[in-house]
């Protein structure tokens, strides 16, 4: 009575909820063949432990998927075998039929479960035996070797439904041997890299899974149509979010009280490191907003008085925009002086236009000789009429392209990277990069950004209209 319990307990599915109601793979293999990452890609989890010093993971965990609270299906993240050999060994001691060797894998995790020797072997077999379908995970950049056939062997006694996936790590390519010799032992083989799979690829692969058991096949296609539609969902809403960056990027305005013996430079200067600072900030919380809503963990640092301690309007400050000093010559070219114009952009145009019309009149070079002066003159603001010096809104129609730039070449790098790829985004190379408006949508946004800088009510059509231009870029550009 007691062993028939202990089965049991591999049967059914921790937790309380019986297997069949949604699809679960237990990822397994070989210690550093890429499992982890395997698991966060598929499960788009970005918290899933991944390292290149073996033994990280040991003891297994799941990783669900959901789509609105409902989990469509889960991985197992499992240790790397260990002692396959002489696990194979231990379950050969009795000759059985086939119907009974899976009996006898659950007889060897029961009577080993206690025993260190066995214990990353037995977590990996755990999944499996409470009815955990089989992904078994090996490098095709390195060779086949006959040792690998004693883990294989061991899976195959658990009776699940199984499929193997070569992931290359490295330059070197022995995929045709594995194949060789993974097609004596899975039904399924998939070539797929963790580390570069795009949105596209994960849905081949689910659709391969999908294929190993009858009773998944269509929860496994009702879990592919969710996720494609929370993709174009997750767009929409990247969309709106960039949207509503560049309007309060447009309309922002910091207020200065300027008392009877006026102003003083550095009231001046203190108020203008506020103003790129808060600019700073609407973007960083825009691309917070979005990286959260494709479930990365990429921490994007909020800015703490970025501008201080360097000079004001410096090529140095502007860069940290990702304006080099190439970019800066090309927008002074191609947008009205964006070298001389950013002064007046920040100060609210009370500089008189100098910057514009240094700038126009100078040209390229003169515009760049003259950068370091030009930037470094003390600049009134613009007096309001209830006494206040304003900064903003922007003048400078080119800056909004800047932000604008930045906010789609940060989404398209966070959507179409796979979560196991955990690098950082470099977004100073949004101006260097493929991001492209045309002239007509540049005419068209230019309009909108008129609007947004009025700081007026701005109407929800207009909104809906701005976000529209925007999805259809980036649904143009993900996934492609």
């Amino acid at each position: 009575m007691e062993r028939q319990d202990r089965l049991f307990e591999y049967r059914a599915c921790k937790g309380g909820q019986d297997m069949s109601m949604y699809p679960k793979f237990a990822v397994v293999g070989h210690p550093n063949k890429g499992k982890s990452s395997i698991v966060s890609t598929l499960s788009m989890d970005s918290s899933v432990a991944i390292s290149d010093i073996p033994g990280t993971t040991t003891k297994y965990r799941a990783y669900p998927l959901k789509v609105d609270g409902e989990i469509i299906y889960e991985l197992y993240d499992t240790p790397g075998f260990q002692r396959p050999r002489a696990v194979l060994d231990w379950l050969r001691q009795k000759e059985l039929p086939a119907n009974l060797r899976r009996e006898r894998v659950i007889e060897f995790v029961n009577e080993n479960e206690n025993n260190p020797k066995f214990a990353d072997d037995i977590e990996l077999l755990k999944p499996i035996l409470a009815g955990a379908g089989i992904i078994y995970v090996v490098d095709g950049s390195k060779p086949y070797g006959k040792e690998f056939e004693a883990e294989m062997e061991i899976l195959r006694e658990c009776a699940a439904p199984s499929m193997a996936v070569i992931n290359m790590i490295g330059d070197r390519d022995f995929s045709n041997d594995w194949k060789n010799a993974l097609s004596h032992y899975f039904r399924s083989i998939r070539r797929f890299n963790p580390m570069k799979a795009n949105f596209s690829q994960i849905i081949s692969m689910l659709e391969s899974m999908a294929q190993l058991e009858e009773d998944w096949t269509e929860a496994l296609k009702r879990a592919i149509e969710a996720l494609k539609d929370r993709r174009k969902n997750d767009i929409s809403k990247s969309a709106r979010i960039i949207t509503d960056m560049i309007k309060d990027i447009m309309s922002h305005r910091v207020y200065i009280p300027v008392r009877e013996q006026g102003i003083t430079p550095e009231e001046i200067d203190k108020s203008k490191i506020k103003y790129l600072n808060d600019l700073a900030e609407i973007e960083n919380r825009a691309l917070r907003k979005i990286a959260n809503i494709f479930n990365r963990g990429i921490e994007i640092d909020t800015p703490s008085d970025i501008f201080s301690g360097i000079e004001l309007f410096s090529k140095e400050s502007i860069s940290l925009f990702g304006l080099d000093k190439k970019t800066v010559l090309l927008l002074s070219a191609s947008g009205g002086a964006m070298v001389g114009s950013s002064i007046d952009a920040v100060v609210g145009g009370s500089s008189m236009l100098m910057g514009t019309l240094i700038g126009a009149t100078t040209g390229l070079y003169g515009a760049w000789r003259g950068f370091d002066k030009l930037m470094a003159d003390k600049i009134i603001g613009k007096i309001s009429a209830d006494k206040k010096l304003v900064l903003g809104p922007v003048k400078d129609m080119e800056l909004p392209f800047v932000f604008l730039k930045r906010g789609l070449y940060f989404t398209v790098e966070i959507a179409n990277r796979p979560h196991a790829n955990r690098e950082d985004i470099d977004i100073a190379q949004a101006l260097k990069s493929m991001v492209d408006i045309d002239f007509a949508q540049k005419r068209k946004l230019q309009k909108f950004h008129h609007k947004f800088a009025k700081d007026e009510k701005i109407s929800y059509s207009l909104i809906n209209d701005y976000s529209n231009i925007i999805e259809s870029y980036l649904t143009n550009q993900i996934d492609r």
